[in-house]
């Protein structure tokens, strides 16, 4: 009596133990466990959606009416009839006309076309695809029609262009300055004049065509017509298409200029190994020479890569320099221009000063004094050109900046002028910079000596001393171009 006890409780073990392992008991538990968590992170976030049911079978009481392939969409009626056709060394025409005639279309055919051309094919399909048969074999271009279907020897096909409407040249060198003179821009190396952009492009469409082939250009309305056949088409598509591609890329290019005030009136350029020491030797700055002794440059170009953080790499320059003097950031607003195509940047300040003084006496009247005043313009300009090359970016860059040092005094008598010292600096460079990688410009010296007057101690018995202060300054040109619509891989 006790064994059997014990053997019907080991069974009552093995049925719960099976019961409790069985797959789907588990799987619907899962199931309703997971469910449970998403109710309770909806309850808690609004964002949090829980997880809906997708919908594998669609029931509809209508009639199912399969989607037209995009081929046959814009296509008449007959495009899509069957057919089965067998023809052995027909005319053109005639096989045409074994086709078309029992669906009501008619058949056109221009003079170019061979119509006795003869043709064989044992054909099953539709028309469509017939007709794509035979153009592509006898090169034609085919025009469909609700009731005729036109056959061509050669297609004509108009193309917008990514150019705008006028004739616009840039020049980058300074005989281009010389000859553009009156001309702001062309004081950087810049001219307008007539383009040759839109004839090259038409040479290089020639190139494409057959021997009867013809293009038309249109530059006031930016367009293109060519006339050829369907083969050599599609070649002025492909690459009608890959140059608007091309030109409608954007690029977005931000300027900042840095200007360091040294402390040290003996030290004329940043220290550049100082730099490197403060920011404990991370890779973020390179030289674009290549050299190893890119640290005695007095003037190059530098690249500051892009660091992975909450700061960037222009952030960590700025406080390496803080330690050498004075940093003042100047951030300039962001350029966007198109691939190919010139963007100007201009940012300037003007200062009126007094250019002439002039005393006259005039009978019974007296002295009358006139003055004119003079204006002054300084500040940065700069104009540039990019070209994008897949995620880098070769800038074409023309540049100058200009400041106000002093302030001269000349007189003459009653008269007196005056006389203001400025300097300039203009440079023309071409560079490589990779997306979000900022170009980093240097050598850009200044030197500034303010004259006082003392009257302390001797000085003051003696009439007062001269005292001049020497101040040295580098500004630093950062331009960091942003490819639009490229992902940051």
């Amino acid at each position: 009596m006790i064994c059997a006890r014990v053997i019907l409780a080991w069974g009552v073990c093995l049925i719960c133990v099976a019961c409790s392992y069985d797959p789907a008991a588990l799987i619907a538990k899962a199931d309703a466990l997971s469910e449970q968590q998403h109710q309770h992170l909806a309850s808690q976030y609004d964002y949090q959606l829980t997880p809906q049911t997708p919908h594998t079978v669609i029931e509809s009481e209508q009639f199912y009416v399969p989607e037209l392939a995009k081929s046959t969409v814009d296509k008449p009626i007959w495009y899509s009839q069957p057919l089965q056709t067998q023809l052995l060394k027909v005319p053109l025409m005639q096989a045409l006309q074994t086709v078309f005639t029992p669906l009501n279309v008619t058949v056109l055919v221009d003079p170019e076309v061979d119509a006795q051309r003869l043709i064989s094919s044992e054909f099953s399909g539709t028309v469509g695809e017939w007709l794509a048969w035979l153009s592509n074999g006898q090169q034609l271009f085919v025009e469909y029609e609700p009731y005729a279907v036109h056959l061509k020897r050669y297609q004509v096909k108009r193309y917008d262009l990514a150019f705008l409407a006028g004739t616009t040249q840039f020049s980058l060198n300074e005989q281009a300055a010389q000859q553009a003179q009156g001309d702001q821009a062309g004081q950087l190396g810049f001219s307008s004049s007539q383009s040759l952009a839109w004839k090259e492009l038409e040479q290089a469409i020639t190139l494409m065509l057959s021997d009867q082939g013809h293009v038309a250009l249109n530059a006031n309305a930016s367009a293109l017509l060519v006339k050829d056949t369907p083969s050599v088409i599609k070649q002025v598509d492909r690459y009608i298409n890959q140059l608007n591609k091309s030109l409608t890329r954007q690029v977005a290019l931000d300027v900042q200029v840095i200007e360091v005030r040294f402390d040290d009136s003996e030290q004329f350029t940043v220290d550049w190994s100082s730099v490197r020491r403060t920011s404990q030797g991370t890779p973020w700055l390179t030289s674009q020479s290549g050299s190893d002794n890119w640290l005695q440059q007095a003037a190059g170009r530098f690249i500051l890569s892009p660091l992975s953080g909450p700061r960037n790499s222009i952030d960590i320059l700025v406080q390496a320099l803080q330690e050498q003097g004075q940093v003042k950031v100047s951030h300039h607003p962001r350029i966007l221009t198109l691939n190919h195509q010139v963007a100007q940047l201009l940012v300037e300040e003007e200062q009126a000063y007094l250019a002439e003084s002039e005393v006259s006496t005039t009978p019974y009247v007296g002295q009358q004094q006139r003055l004119k005043p003079g204006k002054l313009t300084t500040g940065f300009r700069m104009f540039v050109l990019p070209n994008i090359l897949k995620r880098d970016v070769l800038l074409h860059l023309s540049s100058q900046m200009s400041a106000l040092q002093g302030m001269n005094v000349v007189q003459s008598g009653d008269n007196m002028i005056q006389t203001p010292h400025t300097s300039r600096k203009h440079f023309f460079l071409k560079a490589l910079v990779g997306h979000e990688e900022t170009l980093l410009l240097t050598g850009f010296r200044n030197q500034t000596v303010q004259a006082g007057r003392t009257r302390s101690g001797v000085s003051w018995l003696l009439g007062g001393g001269q005292q001049k202060s020497r101040e040295n300054s580098e500004t630093l040109l950062l331009i960091t171009p942003r490819i639009v619509g490229v992902n940051n891989e």
